[in-house]
């Protein structure tokens, strides 16, 4: 089940990993903080992870690029609620 009434996230760190639905064809690995959310699937530099388990399989690979997302000022930065959240990692 989602969370649909979220404002802002508290989290360690710049940025968290998040699963999160932007009414565009289901769920998609995401970046958020705190208060906005960034979906990295459509990044070309994360394009090709259709999940946050992909991303985390690859993460010695993947960390610095997530953060050069995240620092980029170009990143198109959604408001929170924009998006439903879901667990990022599923058994």
């Amino acid at each position: 089940m989602p969370y649909t009434h979220v404002r802002a996230i508290e989290h360690a760190g710049l940025w968290a990993l998040a699963k999160a639905d932007f009414g565009k064809g289901g769920p998609v690995p995401a970046l958020v903080s705190h208060d906005r959310i960034l979906d990295v699937s459509a990044r070309p530099e994360t394009a090709g992870a259709g999940t946050v388990t992909e991303l985390l399989e690859h993460w010695e690979a993947v960390l610095p690029v997530l953060a050069a997302v995240a620092a980029d000022p170009r990143a198109v930065w959604l408001p929170l609620s924009d998006a439903s959240l879901y667990s990022p990692v599923e058994p």
